[in-house]
């Protein structure tokens, strides 16, 4: 799990994260692992993940670096009254069968890209 470890940096804004779980296709069928302490480095190496591609692994300049000092999110302590979060959306019932031997795990239509074919 070494060069797992190379391939992002600290500089990529991914400071904080210590846990990766990454989702693999083989001919076997699908694995799912995790990375613990997943970052090793400073600025990581992209070129394992491009490797046997045609594109070439890009300089450093080309990524704009995450500052030191920015803000990742406030904890609230003491707030008497209760949080609204999406409260203007709209929520909708989707009923999911499945007909395979794996899992089915619904997620965010935002980043599921087969969403548009669930509606």
């Amino acid at each position: 799990m070494i060069l797992e470890r190379q391939i992002c940096g600290r500089i990529d804004g991914l400071r904080e994260t210590t846990r990766w779980k990454v989702e693999g296709i083989f001919p076997d069928g699908t694995k799912l692992i995790t990375i613990d302490d997943a970052i090793a480095s400073e600025y990581g190496n992209l070129a394992p993940v491009l490797h046997g591609s045609f594109l070439p692994v890009p300089p450093l300049d080309k990524f704009p670096w995450a500052e030191d000092n920015i803000n990742t999110g406030d904890m609230i302590y003491g707030r008497k009254d209760s949080i609204a979060i999406n409260s203007e959306r709209k929520a909708i019932i989707l009923r999911v069968v499945n007909t395979g031997d794996r899992p089915l795990q619904p997620g965010d239509c935002k980043k599921n890209h087969t969403c548009k074919d669930w509606r």
